[in-house]
């Protein structure tokens, strides 16, 4: 893993009752024009993933 310094941890949607359902997720990634940045969001069920 390149950076593991944060972790993302999504939980069911509290106000349904149906398991079923999928959460919703926005994420916003900012910075300098110069910068590259890079966003990686996986579904790795419990397992370490690794580049």
């Amino acid at each position: 893993m390149a950076n593991p310094q944060y972790h993302l941890r999504v939980y069911p949607d509290k106000s349904t009752k149906s398991r079923d359902r999928k959460s919703c997720m926005d994420l916003v990634v900012q910075g300098d024009r110069s910068l590259p940045l890079n966003l990686m969001v996986v579904w790795s069920q419990g397992q370490r993933i690794t580049e």
